[in-house]
């Protein structure tokens, strides 16, 4: 067989499924003139009856996709990107270049572990649940938890929405183990009375004040010392399972009488208000659920007390002996190792 009639003989190659000769081939071409002029081809695809691909070498409409495609990408370069932050319907969320919505929660860092779950399942579920990222602080920070989208605003709505909910939980059933809950053993005291000073004017009169009410607890207690027994514990609220304040009760011979004289006499003064009643109500603070709130930045915190009124509820602290009254500012800029700032002090032994 003539190998110039049959161009399989030459050899041929596949590139993505197609079949190309390894030789050039001439083809004629008519002309005005006599001589007839040939056209030279490199090599071309061999397309057959029986391949899938027949008759499909170019798909219709290409050329008008590229165009589109092109002037998408013109568009696209004319305004770029914004990674700006934009607020959203939801107060507590943002949004950055429409594409991205964000927001933070405070979390208590006593619950942090609780949220994450063993080996992170819990807070795994979370954000396969609301198709969220959660990004929590490390121990060591005091920052709030991220929440982040890329899906849509009720995404990030929802994860908000489950982790308030659990940080209510938690707070209701909060154990007593959290150490910023207790009172420094250095700022131990009892509170008889609270007063309002607005400037140098009034702290100048209550320290004149204070001059002459010490000598009349001087004339209460006779020369005797003032004895303190504390004993017992109790709540500031109705409820154990969310109390804000644990306190240490206490009683002893004059101490009630005392402490009623210099809050009526505040009152005379116009530095304390009358809050109803003619007896103080004794305490000494041992847990405040205020303590963790400034610590956390939270709005309110509160913990569940039940077993820890059970357990010591009779117990005895001991008997003192109270040797001086101070006036002291409610956030005194002393270190909490150390007794608040005293203003001024009354001293009865």
């Amino acid at each position: 067989m003539d190998s110039v009639q049959f161009p399989l003989s030459t050899g041929t190659y596949s590139i993505n499924g197609r079949k190309y000769r390894r030789t050039a081939y001439q083809m004629k071409v008519a002309t005005d003139d006599v001589a007839q002029k040939f056209e030279q081809f490199e090599d071309t695809p061999d397309v057959y009856d029986d391949e899938p691909s027949a008759g499909c070498l170019a798909p219709p409409g290409l050329p008008a996709l590229k165009k589109k495609i092109a002037k998408a990408k013109e568009v696209k370069e004319a305004k770029p990107e914004s990674n700006s932050t934009e607020p959203t319907e939801d107060e507590r969320i943002s949004v950055i270049g429409g594409k991205k919505w964000i927001a933070s929660i405070s979390v208590p860092a006593c619950f942090i572990g609780k949220l994450h779950g063993m080996n992170r399942r819990a807070l795994n579920a979370l954000e396969n649940d609301t198709q969220c990222r959660v990004k929590t602080p490390r121990r060591d920070e005091n920052k709030p938890c991220e929440i982040s989208s890329i899906v849509s605003l009720e995404c990030v709505q929802r994860c908000l929405d489950r982790i308030e909910i659990f940080v209510d939980d938690a707070k209701k059933t909060a154990s007593c183990k959290n150490p910023q809950l207790f009172t420094k053993s250095a700022r131990l005291h009892l509170t008889l009375s609270v007063v309002c000073l607005f400037d140098d004017v009034d702290l100048q009169r209550i320290t004149e004040a204070f001059k002459v009410i010490e000598g009349e607890i001087k004339e209460i207690l006779n020369n005797k010392p003032m004895i303190a027994d504390i004993q017992g514990i109790d709540m500031m609220n109705d409820d154990p399972s969310q109390v804000s304040v644990i306190y240490a009760k206490v009683s002893g011979e004059k101490i009630q009488e005392v402490a009623n004289h210099l809050n009526r006499r505040l009152i005379e003064l116009g530095f304390a208000k009358n809050e109803g009643g003619d007896e103080v109500k004794l305490h000494m603070t041992l847990m405040n659920a205020r303590y963790v709130a400034q610590a956390e930045k939270l709005k309110k915190f509160t913990f569940d007390a039940k077993k820890i009124l059970e357990d010591l509820k009779e117990s005895y602290f001991g008997t003192f002996q109270l040797t001086e009254i101070c006036l002291c500012p409610l956030n005194s800029n002393s270190s909490s190792e150390k007794f608040y700032d005293k203003l001024a002090i009354m001293r009865l032994a």
